[in-house]
């Protein structure tokens, strides 16, 4: 069952490139009004249940206030690449960030590097040059591929923040300053409210921004990570597909051969992870 709701979770997140599109809006309004929706409905599931202790996790975890700058950077990063290449493209890019979580986590996580890590980022770097061949410097969608990229390294950084305050905080509680901060970022730049549009920020800040972490939490209770991480490829799949049916947009080869060569590096790096999680296991008294 916990596996249903991580799909569900994964599936929503892939019609993600999908409702950007069709808003059409300037990036600062896509993420700012979502963003704001989810934080009025996390602050009343917050505040109603016990979880309203852990708001004084602040003041021992300052660490919560950085996730916020990062998770906008990664918004701004991922939209931007919606908006300027393929959704295919976007996507595939952005799914670099396990190999940038095994290339960051020597730095951050004192965790060691091997030649295992090398392989996966050599596969990953192939993926991208077979992805960006062809286009000229110029083009809009070397633009779009470049942000998906980095979008993917900030992705990362989210990973790694995250792995150390879930051992130390709440998720939802995470999330709650995670929004917190991007609303008074952006809100010195909101000018107005674009009323035709609300509708899509409705939807992405209750079902994107609020149902599916709460799916996605609750899919972990029963599910381990390596697992969850593995079903997270659906993400890319289920977003070409949406892709495909809405807006007839075909992936070139050189974008799905390159784009296997990135998932299979990820996935290298998730099932390596899982293998030596099941190692320590067995060691075990």
């Amino acid at each position: 069952m916990g596996s249903l709701y991580i799909i569900a979770a994964i599936f929503i997140w892939s019609s993600l490139g999908i409702i950007v599109r069709l808003a059409g809006s300037d990036l600062i309004n896509v993420i700012f009004f979502p963003a704001l929706t989810a934080l009025v409905i996390q602050s009343v599931i917050l505040f109603s249940t016990r979880e309203r202790r852990r708001i004084a996790d602040i003041k021992k975890l300052p660490h919560l206030l950085l996730i916020g700058p990062v998770f906008l950077c990664n918004s701004l990063l991922f939209y931007y690449a919606f908006t300027h290449t393929t959704i295919a493209n976007a996507v595939l890019t952005h799914y670099t960030a396990p190999v940038f979580v095994a290339m960051l986590s020597p730095l951050l996580l004192k965790e060691p590097i091997d030649r295992f890590v090398v392989l996966t980022i050599a596969l990953s770097s192939a993926g991208l040059w077979l992805m960006l061949n062809g286009f000229s410097l110029s083009d809009r969608h070397v633009a779009g591929i470049t942000a998906g990229i980095l979008s993917g390294v900030t992705y990362a950084l989210i990973i790694i923040l995250g792995r150390f305050l879930a051992k130390r905080s709440s998720m939802l509680v995470i999330i709650f300053f995670q929004n917190l901060v991007v609303v008074s970022l952006l809100l010195p730049f909101v000018r107005s409210i674009p009323t035709e549009l609300i509708g899509y920020f409705i939807v992405l800040g209750i079902v994107h921004s609020t149902i599916a972490p709460l799916l996605y939490i609750r899919g972990l209770q029963e599910v381990n990570a390596s697992k969850a991480a593995i079903l997270g490829y659906f993400e890319p799949v289920g977003a070409m597909l949406l892709a495909l049916l809405i807006f007839n947009e075909v992936p070139g080869t050189r974008s799905l051969a390159g784009g296997f060569l990135i998932i299979f590096s990820g996935y290298l790096i998730i099932a390596r992870d899982r293998i030596a999680a099941g190692r320590a296991g067995e060691l075990k008294p």
